[in-house]
């Protein structure tokens, strides 16, 4: 090839790379198409413009392009890492596994890639491999607390509700912010009949969780138990409130019944 024109394709890369980084993904995805014109096969092209269309959530055009990223070369270890992951946010897992298992045979002491093997294992209901996978993450990872979050799920689901509350207790005093599960260990700390341990993380739930309701609800009857009637009673209006399904079963709690509003109690029966 002609060294000038070589000097542009790595100008037109360089700037498309620019563009990537700004997140102006149809611009670095203009700039990288130019250079695939006239040579197809250019190796660094084809790799990021199928990431370009990764992060632009273009799946059916990032996967094919990605393929042949990989049919190019085969030993690059971010092209199989960009699309195992374009085919688990596809929802094909079983391809997305052979992906996973390529980058963590490439690179090994990737913690990110064995973790992500290790959602597309569970996804597809290979427990075992799930687990063994976790561990090999947090050997190289062991405060990162996204990989103790996924492990504590991974305990739980296999009904080592003991292990998950450990894991999760770990994720919570490492990650600051990014611990999202305040209502799952304060959840299974309830059930475990610790009610001081729970109720400093059922406090923490948000009402945009899922479990919010549920914790409020939890909440109430910590706070009844120990005779806080009416922060119980605030705590049980916000769990009906964000769950209305839940007033039958403060009906069938008396400590709870008593704090709900009288036109939320059952009628009695007329007696004749």
């Amino acid at each position: 090839a002609n060294p000038r024109d070589r000097l542009k394709e790595r100008n037109i890369l360089r700037h498309a790379e620019s563009l990537m980084h700004a997140d102006r993904h149809e611009a670095a995805l203009d700039a990288f198409e130019q250079v695939l014109q006239t040579d197809p096969n250019n190796r660094y092209a084809t790799l990021r413009s199928g990431i370009t269309l990764l992060k632009m959530n273009r799946f059916d055009d990032a996967i094919p392009r990605l393929r042949k990223s990989v049919e190019i070369d085969p030993s690059q270890v971010e092209t199989h890492y960009a699309l195992a992951d374009a085919l688990t946010r596809s929802g094909q897992i079983e391809a997305a596994i052979q992906q996973w298992m390529e980058t963590v045979r490439l690179q090994p002491r990737r913690a990110a890639a064995w973790g992500n093997l290790a959602l597309t294992l569970r996804a597809s209901g290979r427990n075992d491999e799930a687990m063994n996978a976790l561990v090999k993450a947090l050997e190289i990872a062991p405060d990162d607390v996204r990989l103790l979050q996924n492990m504590a799920l991974q305990q739980r689901q296999r009904g080592d509700r003991k292990a998950a509350i450990g894991t999760l207790e770990k994720a919570a005093s490492v990650g600051g912010d990014e611990f999202v599960y305040p209502a799952l260990l304060g959840l299974m700390l309830y059930d475990e009949k610790l009610p001081e341990d729970a109720e400093k993380w059922l406090l923490r739930v948000k009402p945009a969780d899922a479990n919010y309701a549920e914790a409020r609800f939890r909440l109430a009857q910590i706070m009844i138990a120990r005779g806080d009637r009416e922060p119980a009673r605030a705590s049980l209006s916000e769990a009906i409130r964000a769950r209305p399904s839940l007033l039958n079963q403060a009906h069938s709690l008396p400590e709870l019944e008593a704090l709900l509003a009288p036109d939320l109690r059952p009628i009695p029966a007329q007696e004749h």
